[in-house]
């Protein structure tokens, strides 16, 4: 390309939908350039100025991202560079972002563009959206780009990618015949109003790089997959949710060649996993005696709930059904159909508790501050040594002020924080040296080291956890709590972000939530670069004793008789609040 040439070499219109993502690749050889040539990019969001502010029927924005393809945040950038990353976490309709590509002479430059869709809350809506680029920035302006034809240039070449190609694997591993290597396999699940495609998609790519880091990487296949159909069916409830998510694993990723299965939930995805994962072993129970139970990790999860502790507000919405069936699960309601008694307490029991004693591994990432959405004793499942939390989140604070408690964050600012995202700072995001580790606890407690806690705390932090309305929500807490830890270790993770600390913990947008890229990075490193340590023993002779019986007893029941609320077919579930209204504000739109 000559120097001061006037060109355009691309106009790529497309849409994206719920959980959609489109991954661009500018690749530009300046080999044999004696100077530097620059590329001007421009993302304009095409959706109607009338769709501004309607969030309930989408909300119509659009977040991207433009970085090196040898990119990774541990490198650091002067605030002059010209390659550093760009990004923008809610291009509004009919508004637009322009970045400037340089490549130096003798050199050859890669960026990688994604384009994210922001909707929420309808399957329908779609962010209309365009992607040009010009060898002069003037040539973007709306008018003149209209007008010009598209050049070509040798040295120049564009690809895209959309979200199904992203959910592939990499060639790394297509490269060697598929029935060489036993697969372990990695199923993600995401949260309420939610998705696996776009919100789980950093995780998924660290996991699968780690492996191509990973010296033992030749001796097996990794497999990362999420499940799509629960998009936009979240309130439909745990239940629904995780019988659909154990079909989808036994009917569609299931095969011989898999040896190996690991289970990663964000939010309510960990209850849902669980539901999964009780539900196969009582409907195909020989599946994970074929497959070998790896890693069960939670982020963020109400694995109690979210009835205790938490305002009158929420527990009203809950209640009352405005968010449809998972709100009266998570709110602890009586479940007519199960005796009055609550659903997550029959699933913090068996079938559940025998099968989680068979993973090598269970994680409970836990947010200390900033999750208005998930309290810290349901995600780190009540029982943690709360002095050394609190004390290492005064430290964390320090710079600012000192917390006497456990910090407050609001519900409706949490949730607002997912539309209208606080933006990392830039010398966050250019300079590791200046973050904080996020992680603040990180401990492996035994079922000993819960029973002591039970004993310092009882009557001071705990009660104020377990406070309720009422007595049996009380014992349905405490209860949930004590099934989990029966007779098994768990790794609890506690960490301290800014906000939104529920996304950032998963990096739901990859500058966008930098914050969370440490535990990324601690989730990845430890579950899959570290060789499986031996399980610490935590049970004398007589615990041992009472598991064998437990486990006796329970495969000589029927199970359809023994499990009757966890294999029962029930009858349709309604949406909530949210889901109907923005269906209903969606057909008023025409694109």
């Amino acid at each position: 390309m000559n120097s001061g040439s006037e060109h355009v070499f691309e106009r790529y219109n497309s849409q994206l939908g719920i959980g959609d993502i489109e991954r661009h690749s500018i690749e530009y050889d300046n080999s044999n350039g004696e100077e530097s040539v620059v590329l001007w990019l421009k993302i304009k969001n095409k959706t109607s100025i009338s769709h501004l502010t309607s969030y309930l029927a989408g909300p119509f924005m659009l977040y991207f991202d433009v970085r090196l393809q040898n990119y990774h945040h541990s490198q650091a950038f002067d605030l002059s560079d010209d390659h550093k990353p760009i990004f923008e976490t809610a291009l509004l309709p009919q508004k637009n972002g322009i970045i400037k590509l340089v490549i130096p002479p003798k050199q050859k430059r890669s960026w990688y563009v994604d384009t994210i869709s922001e909707i929420l809350f309808n399957k329908t809506a779609k962010v209309i959206y365009e992607v040009s680029l010009a060898s002069t920035k003037k040539l973007l302006k709306g008018k003149v780009l209209k007008k010009c034809t598209l050049s070509k240039d040798s040295n120049l070449h564009i690809s895209h990618q959309n979200t199904s190609q992203l959910w592939g694997q990499p060639l790394s591993i297509l490269d060697t015949p598929v029935s060489s290597k036993p697969i372990h396999l990695v199923v993600l699940t995401h949260g309420i109003h939610s998705n696996v495609s776009t919100d789980m998609l950093y995780l998924k790519e660290q996991i699968i790089q780690s492996y191509v880091d990973n010296p033992d990487f030749d001796k097996e296949q990794i497999v990362v997959k999420g499940y799509t159909g629960n998009v936009c069916e979240t309130e439909r409830g745990v239940k629904y949710l995780g019988v659909k998510l154990a079909k989808y694993i036994i009917n569609e990723l299931y095969n011989e060649q898999i040896v190996k299965i690991s289970f990663i939930g964000h939010s309510l995805g960990g209850l849902i996993q669980t539901f999964a994962i009780a539900y196969i072993s009582i409907l195909h129970p020989s599946f994970f005696k074929k497959v070998e139970p790896m890693n069960f990790i939670t982020l963020a999860s109400p694995l109690l709930g979210l009835h205790s502790h938490s305002p009158t507000y929420v527990k009203y919405a809950l209640g009352n059904g405005m968010i449809g069936k998972v709100g009266l699960d998570l709110n602890l309601e009586k479940d007519i159909t199960n005796e009055k008694i609550p659903l997550l307490y029959l699933l913090s029991g068996d079938p559940t508790k025998t099968i989680l004693r068979k993973f090598k591994r269970r994680t409970a990432y836990a947010n200390s501050m900033n999750d208005g959405i998930v309290p810290l004793y349901t995600s780190s499942l009540l029982y943690i040594d709360y002095n050394d939390v609190l004390q290492n989140i005064a430290e964390f604070k320090k710079k600012n002020h000192v917390s006497k408690s456990l910090p407050k964050t609001s519900v409706l600012s949490s949730i607002t924080s997912v539309v209208l995202l606080p933006r990392p700072s830039e010398k966050y995001i250019l300079d590791p040296s200046t973050r904080d580790d996020p992680i603040i606890h990180d401990k492996l407690y035994t079922p000993e080291d819960i029973s002591q806690i039970q004993k310092t705390y009882k009557d001071t932090t705990l009660y104020k956890y377990l406070k309720s309305d009422s007595k049996a929500n009380y014992n349905f807490v405490k209860l949930m709590a004590d099934n989990w830890h029966n007779y098994m270790t768990w790794r609890k993770v506690i960490v301290a972000m800014k906000p939104d600390a529920h996304n950032n913990i998963i990096v739901r947008r990859r500058f966008g939530n930098a914050y969370g890229w440490s535990i990324v990075d601690h989730l990845v490193t430890e579950h899959f670069m570290k060789k499986v340590e031996p399980e610490v023993t935590v049970s004398t002779k007589i615990d041992s004793l009472t598991v064998s019986v437990e486990a006796t007893n329970i495969q000589s029941i029927d199970p359809n008789k023994l499990y009757s609320w966890l294999t029962r077919v029930e009858g349709d579930y309604q949406d909530g609040m949210l889901t109907n209204v923005s269906g209903i504000l969606q057909k008023s739109f025409r694109y």
